[in-house]
């Protein structure tokens, strides 16, 4: 106990502008220890004077203190008299660092950052609370409360017997409190503040373990641990708690999602540029380069990694510079691990009392001991002892011997045996019971809802839409209502965006007690609807909006498959979601599973098997693999081109398969499918929308290659004049029909006319693409011509050199382009008089060309 040692406190400090702040803690210290028991060096000058200060000094803190103090800052390392007492304290460290096994010695030790800078020797793992912004008063209360936690350790319990911990919040304050995250982050979870209890030994431990030795090399720390025992919540703290140490980036990906998604949320969320066509392998290596490249640590976490995935795939390719952190219910991965468990008794009661009402631990003691430490249970326990401050807690564990014994609650209880504390599980559902009784209508109707969807953020608009609610104000909105109420019974959670979602184990017991067929119809057609969207290619608001949709459609088709109508349209609308993000490899998984489910329920010649033979064609050809491509595009044409398009997803596969044939030079399919699709468009929007308009530029790009260079112009001119109402100036869809028009004005030799509109789509392209972008070299390309055909040798000279340049760097596809470049510039270099040169460009471009 510290009643044998001389000091209970001593504290090691550079003095300069340290000395006023430290003196005034030291004088809080004493007040409440007594005189004499706190170490504050010019309170014992006399002894301290002489040759053998040193050996004074490493007597007081070796020997002579409890608690010994150091206050952190950059002068600390820098003064002879603060070196002298550090080698005394190292040594005291060091001590109390090989009793690992012993927390009452562990907490002996307190760094305290007053100042910038580090101190040498001490460990990078080592937490240094910040208090350069709080008070004396704090600074005092936290070195207090480490000597109270230094004295006593960590409080063993048995049976029913619970210890009173000295307050809701022990020990927390060994944490940084929740801080500002990288600018560069993903984090779409807040932190409990000053409500996280119970966890504080795990999230050191986890930390220590992604900073120490094995960890630097690995860079994995994973969170073990069944259902309920809150895995993610850890992982969320640690993210706010110490997101200071990753600078490079800060990224929480769903990992239920699996790899390929996982890649892609990555690439989005750091905006790291990748070529979707190469194998997901490559894209992963470009993805762990682009993190990995600058001076800062990155941490990456994958939340609910899935069961039977191989750990390594996901991992980064030898970098110290990218951290992972994984939860996951596995106990098989090969990696540094964090078990979390059941909570200790002392830790339940802190967590019971992390609300405004506060209980002893003579009145907990059996609550606590029929929930068994699972925390989901604890906090729904304590939400409604907070509640329900008419009922104490005998009264309430009375009603939960009553409410364990409903049969229905059996089912629940013995499913999730596994997941729940043994010979606790009865008890524990009745928590899960007691709340939900507490709900509403409104209230279960809205959770019955989430229970038919993945355990993430569920868009509130989807909520509206379920339930098709007209609020009679913005103050009178029962759906809002719903979700709050729900809220403040932790039924459900909040996500940064205020979107609520679900505890897996909260849904699944939903789905036990109060399952309905009805809803869950409900859930998929309103999923379904949102998700098609994404065939409408005007729509740009869709992109980010489905981003939480998403995990919600590939949990319903895992549980929709006798319903294979629409989980063969759910997936086609997800495999169009993919390609217009680029993620190719996902894209066409989703595209052949589509196809296999069609061929099982349809003939090969229903409309429904040829729109997935489709899919799986243009996913093949955006891959790059035009050969596979085109044997499903080849057995679905001739049954495509005797149906007329009839809905989105229909109109918008035959719309595509027409801009694929006018690229492969086949204009009278290609015309005669655009056309189709521009009729269908008309009928469903009218003539003046955004969709008739891409329509019209896509068919003017068929019609001029099947000769008809004037209506061509007309259906290019119609769109502009639309996309100029509907974009902002200078926007890349009004670029791109500007440079389609110019080439029909050459062919009707209006060359003044094709140079303008090259000239305006040229600075459009440049400020929306990177510098040297192949999309540039192009509308280069074709003003290079324009001016060729003027006889400006000059403008030529100095536009195809600058597309060269790109296209050298771009993709064997862009070949021919260089050739024709070459050529072009040969000419031009002629025209210049630069014969030599002309002849070298026109060997290069006659070789190329036969190559």
């Amino acid at each position: 106990m510290r009643s044998d040692y001389r000091f209970s406190v001593a504290i090691s400090f550079a003095g300069d502008n340290k000395r006023s702040v430290v003196r005034n803690v030291a004088t809080i210290l004493k007040d409440a220890l007594g005189d004499g028991r706190v170490f504050f060096d010019e309170w014992f000058e006399a002894e301290l004077a002489g040759p053998d200060a040193q050996i004074v000094l490493q007597n007081i803190y070796q020997k002579s203190s409890f608690l010994v103090v150091t206050c952190v800052c950059e002068r600390y390392n820098e003064k002879t008299w603060t070196q002298d007492e550090w080698r005394a304290i190292q040594s005291f460290e060091r001590t109390l660092r090989d009793a690992a096994s012993d927390n009452k010695k562990r907490m002996r030790f307190l760094p305290l950052r007053f100042g910038d800078g580090q101190v040498d020797g001490l460990f990078d793992t080592a937490i240094v609370p910040d208090v350069r912004e709080r008070t004396n008063e704090d600074i005092a209360s936290l070195i207090l409360e480490r000597l109270k936690l230094a004295e006593t350790g960590v409080i063993n319990v048995t049976s029913t017997t619970v210890q009173d911990p000295a307050g809701p919040g022990e020990s927390a304050s060994l944490l940084p409190n929740p801080g500002p995250l990288p600018s560069r982050q993903r984090m779409p979870y807040p932190s409990l503040g000053a409500r996280f209890a119970g966890r504080v030994e795990p999230l050191l431990n986890l930390h220590h373990l992604l900073k120490n030795g094995i960890a630097v090399v690995n860079g994995i720390g994973v969170v073990v641990g069944s259902g309920g025992l809150g895995k993610t919540q850890l992982a969320i703290e640690y993210v706010h708690r110490f997101g200071s140490l990753y600078q490079g980036g800060i990224y929480w990906v769903n990992a239920e999602l699996k790899y390929p998604s996982a890649i892609a949320q990555l690439a989005k969320f750091s905006a790291t540029e990748m070529d979707n066509t190469l194998p997901l392998e490559e894209q992963a290596d470009t993805l762990w380069r682009e993190l990995s490249s600058g001076a800062d640590t990155t941490l990456v976490i994958y939340d609910n990694f899935p069961e039977n995935e191989p750990l390594q795939n996901w991992l980064p390719v030898s970098s110290v510079k990218i951290k992972t952190l994984i939860t996951t219910r596995r106990k098989d991965l090969a990696a540094p691990a964090v078990t979390l468990t059941y909570m200790e008794d002392y830790e339940s009661l802190i967590l019971l009392n992390s609300r405004e009402r506060q209980f002893s631990a003579a009145e907990a003691g059996q609550l606590i001991s029929m929930i068994g430490g699972l925390p989901l249970a604890l906090e729904l326990t304590s939400n409604y002892l907070n509640r329900r401050k008419d009922i104490n807690i005998q009264q309430l564990v009375e009603e939960m011997n009553n409410v364990g014994d409903v049969v229905v609650l059996d089912k629940f209880s013995k499913k999730y045996r596994d997941e729940l504390p043994t010979g606790h599980e009865k008890s524990i559902t009745a928590t899960f019971q007691i709340s939900w009784n507490q709900t509403t209508e409104n209230e279960q109707c809205i959770l019955r809802f989430m229970a038919c969807c993945a355990p993430t953020p569920i868009p509130r608009r989807l909520l509206h839409t379920a339930f098709d609610d007209s609020p009679v104000s913005i103050l009178e909105d029962p759906v809002e209502e719903a979700v709050e109420n729900l809220s403040r019974l932790s039924l459900i959670d909040l996500d940064d965006e205020n979107d609520p979602f679900m505890h897996r184990l909260l849904r699944d017991f939903i789905r036990t007690v109060s399952w309905d067929a009805d809803i869950q119809s409900t859930a998929l057609t309103i999923v379904k609807n949102e998700f098609s969207r994404i065939a409408e290619t005007a729509d740009f608001v869709a992109i980010e909006e489905l981003v939480k949709v998403t995990p919600h459609v590939r949990s319903l088709l895992t549980e929709i498959s006798q319903d294979f109508e629409k989980s063969i349209d759910l997936q086609r609308y997800l495999c169009w979601y993919d390609v217009r993000l680029g993620r190719y490899e996902s894209a066409k998984e989703i595209a052949s599973n589509a196809l296999e489910l069609s061929l099982q329920y349809y003939p090969p010649d229903h409309i429904s098997s040829v729109l997935a033979r489709l899919d799986m064609g243009i996913v093949l050809l955006r891959m790059g693999y035009p050969e596979e491509a085109m044997r499903f595009i080849t057995e679905a044409l001739p049954i495509v081109v005797e149906h007329e398009p009839t809905g989105i997803s229909t109109v918008n596969a035959f719309e595509i398969l027409g801009v694929i044939l006018t690229q492969l030079g086949s204009y009278e399919i290609a015309n005669s499918l655009l056309n189709k699709v521009l009729v269908a468009k008309r009928q469903a929007y009218g003539s003046k929308h955004i969709e008739v308009a891409k329509s019209q530029a896509n068919l003017g790009l068929a019609v001029r290659g099947h000769g008809d260079v004037h209506g061509a112009k007309i259906l290019h001119e119609k769109a502009i004049a639309f996309f100029i109402e509907y974009y902002p100036k200078g926007h890349i869809e009004i670029a791109m029909s500007q440079s389609n028009l110019a080439l029909v004005l050459c062919d009707i030799n209006d060359l003044e006319g094709a140079r303008k509109l090259l000239d305006e789509a040229l600075r459009s392209f440049e400020a929306y693409y990177p510098q040297e972008h192949v999309e540039i070299a192009k509308v280069q390309m074709n003003l290079s011509d324009v001016h060729h055909r003027l006889g400006n040798h000059d403008s030529v000279i100095s536009l195809t050199e600058d597309a060269l340049k790109s296209l050298n760097n771009g993709s064997p596809q862009d070949d021919l382009q260089i050739a024709n470049g070459q050529a072009l510039l040969a000419v031009a270099k002629a025209g210049s008089g630069e014969l030599e040169e002309s002849r070298t460009l026109y060997e290069q471009s006659i070789a190329q060309k036969r190559k």
